[in-house]
Order: C-alpha cells, then sequence, then structure tokens
C-alpha cells in the first residue's frame, strides 16, 4: 500500500489522464496520487500504447516518462505535438522523468511538454505541476 501524505487536494473537475511509464511501481504511485485527487486514470506501460490511448481518445493530461522501451517519451511527445488531430496536439503533458541533467529537461520541453517533475515523484509537487498548468488553474488546492 502506498501512503500519502495528508494534503489537501480535490480537483473540482476530473480531468482524465493517461500515465505511460514502464515501471510498475511508478505506475501505482502515480496512480494512487491521481485517483486520490480525483482524476480518471488510463495506464500505458510504453509510449507506443500511450500514443494509441490518445489517439482513440485525446486525454485531458499526459504524464509520461522518458525512457521507456518501444517509443521514448520524447518521440511520444514530438509525434503528439506534430499531429495532424487539433485535439492530440491540444494535450497538457507532464514529463515525469529520473533525468535530472538539464539536457534531458530542454529536450523534453524543446519537444513540447508542457511541465516537468522529476523521480521520485512526490504528491504535492505533481498535483502543484498539474494546478499550475494554464489550461487547469481553476483546480486550486485546499
Amino acid at each position: 500500500m502506498i501512503n500519502l501524505a495528508p494534503f489537501e487536494y480535490q480537483a473540482t473537475c476530473p480531468l482524465d489522464v493517461i500515465v505511460a511509464d514502464d515501471t510498475r511501481v511508478q505506475r501505482l504511485l502515480l496512480l494512487r496520487i491521481l485517483t486520490v485527487a480525483g482524476h480518471r486514470i488510463r495506464v500505458a506501460f510504453d509510449g507506443e500504447q500511450a500514443l494509441e490511448l490518445a489517439t482513440f481518445s485525446p486525454p485531458d493530461l499526459l504524464i509520461t516518462d522518458l525512457e521507456m522501451p518501444i517509443r521514448d517519451g520524447f518521440d511520444l511527445i514530438d509525434v503528439i505535438r506534430n499531429s495532424k488531430n487539433h485535439f492530440l496536439r491540444q494535450i497538457s503533458i507532464i514529463v515525469c522523468s529520473g533525468c535530472r541533467e538539464s539536457y534531458s529537461l530542454n529536450r523534453a520541453l524543446d519537444c513540447g511538454a508542457t511541465s516537468f517533475v522529476t523521480k521520485p515523484v512526490h504528491q504535492r509537487e505533481l498535483l502543484m505541476a498539474i494546478n499550475n498548468l494554464p489550461k487547469f488553474s481553476k483546480f486550486r488546492l485546499s
């Protein structure tokens, strides 16, 4: 069981979120944080599966790792941002990665990531990153 620190946050309007990460523990942690906050979650095990889910039904938010098999996070972001599908291009993307080098951060942002949080992800940091996205600024922390 993943215990979360006391932190008051409840989405006034639940978001549809795709979580893309090849690490089981990370997926479970993100799933727990986001469901407790009131969001609806779809899980992808790699970038290719995330792209399939997003293409079928674009989410409000994509949270992706950078280093995954089949299609990495950089390529996933690039394909989404260059898609012919307007709704796909409008997805907010938060990178959640263990990469701490400024090169990786800058590359992700250059590809079109909206925000970036580092692993291990912390509940407050992730929820604040979501809250600070211009598209979702109405979801205020308590």
